[in-house]
């Protein structure tokens, strides 16, 4: 008896949880790295409040120039470790060709060839010392030297390289970019892309919406000198791709979120490629939590609850019955038939 009753007790607290269970079993996401973290955020949630496993596919931000170098090797300049200083500015001005000084203000950017002159000067390479003051007060001309700091020699030649700065020919460097891109030339925003600087070389970064990095060092050498700017889009994976990834997971279904304009494609499909459902929303992320809250919602607790089902009453009922009649029949457990007879008659009748 209590076996009976306890497996159909099984039979409806795995309804419930059928019922329960998300109508994916992943979420595919995918958002350029400049797209607002709520939007992950909120998506992650919805994954999370259904049961369905969250897979972020978003390409990695950017690695801008690092400035914890440059700030290390300020403090080894000053406890008088040169070679160490040097060493660390050359490892952040190797970056710079490549980002466009992308992450650096004027004054760092001024201070990574500030520092490396000075420890040159330090370590008896006048020479490149030399190349490297120009290179801070083509960059930071206002920059001075404290007394306090610095020694007579090191202030001497800075000097000696901010006059000569101050007398070069200067030109016009011309940035052309996609619209929405914000270009910055020399660690500083220009809102035209247009700056008039002394001749030599100069950084350029563009920061573009849904496009990768560019950065580019440029050396001005004449009147002007105009530069137009490339950036590769960014470009969300394949339909392919994301029915691979399903495959790897072990996921029977899939919702592909894919964050791109302004806009979020929401589809929801099937490990072999057949669609469910599919919506272009907002991306915004209430918007976006609410539609994949939606498609993961299974369309049986959309149509009609579990405990609504005739199958599930007729296995109540019978659990019912089960429990009535069953320990009736357990009284009768004697051997032999029993004959009833009524009561004040004759033996022989």
């Amino acid at each position: 008896m209590r076996a009976i009753v306890l497996a159909a007790v099984v039979v409806l607290m795995s309804a419930g949880n059928a019922a329960a269970a998300p109508a994916a079993d992943a979420i595919l996401y995918w958002a350029p790295p400049d797209a607002p973290a709520v939007l992950r955020a909120r998506t992650r949630a919805a994954a999370e409040a259904r049961g369905a496993a969250f897979v972020d596919r978003s390409p990695p931000a950017p690695k801008p120039a690092d400035a914890s170098r440059i700030v290390a090797a300020i403090t080894a300049y000053d406890q008088l470790r040169f070679d160490e200083s040097l060493a660390l500015l050359n490892e952040a001005a190797a970056e710079l060709d490549r980002t466009g000084a992308a992450g650096l203000d004027v004054a760092r950017l001024a201070e990574l060839f500030l520092y490396r002159g000075l420890a040159r000067i330090q370590l008896g390479e006048p020479e490149r010392a030399w190349d490297d003051l120009l290179v801070a007060a083509r960059i930071d001309p206002s920059r001075r030297l404290d007394p306090a700091r610095f020694p007579p020699r090191a202030i001497e030649q800075l000097q000696r390289a901010r006059d000569e700065v101050a007398s070069a020919p200067r030109g016009v460097l011309r940035v052309s970019a996609p619209a929405g891109c914000v270009i910055s030339i020399d660690g500083a925003i220009s809102g035209d892309g247009r700056a008039e600087l002394p001749h030599g070389a100069h950084w350029i970064d563009a920061a573009c919406r849904e496009h990768r990095p560019w950065g580019r060092r440029v050396v001005l050498d004449r009147t002007a000198v105009e530069v137009v700017v490339t950036p590769a889009p960014i470009a969300p994976p394949d339909e392919d791709e994301a029915l691979i990834q399903a495959r790897a997971l072990g996921a029977a279904t899939v919702i592909e979120v894919t964050i791109l304009a302004g806009a979020a494609r929401i589809r929801h499909r099937a490990a072999d490629g057949r669609e469910r459902a599919r919506a272009l929303v907002t991306a915004d992320g209430e918007v976006i939590a609410a539609t994949v809250e939606r498609m993961l919602t299974p369309p049986d607790i959309v149509r009609e609850p579990w405990y609504r089902k005739r199958w599930v009453w007729a296995v109540g009922g019978a659990v019912a019955a089960a429990a009535v009649l069953i320990p009736i029949a357990a009284r009768d457990t004697g051997p032999g038939d029993r004959v009833i007879r009524p009561t004040g008659l004759p033996p022989w009748q």
